[in-house]
């Protein structure tokens, strides 16, 4: 948790909080100044390991059929970014 915090980050950030019940299981950091063509998603904060490793070795692979069924590109920069973003 520290590494995120020590990480420099763009000066205006949204958090997206994923929940499984009532219990936290990530966070995404999204650099709120260049959500068009910016990096998107600059942090992937895990507080559990299971979901966001699972999310990682999809996105790892070659080009999934998850990824074929997204409609939009945010959807897609949100799921390689568990490829390409550090977690912490």
């Amino acid at each position: 948790m520290l590494e995120a915090l020590s990480t420099p980050l763009p000066r205006y950030v949204w958090r997206a909080t994923a929940y499984k019940s009532k219990d936290p299981i990530f966070d995404l950091l999204f650099d709120a100044t260049d959500i068009e063509h910016g990096k998107f998603v600059v942090r992937i904060i895990k507080y559990e390991n299971t979901i966001p490793d699972f999310l990682s070795e999809l996105a790892s692979g070659p080009e999934s059929d998850i990824e074929k069924n997204f409609t939009g590109e945010r959807g897609k920069k949100i799921f390689k970014a568990f490829k390409k973003r550090p977690t912490v």
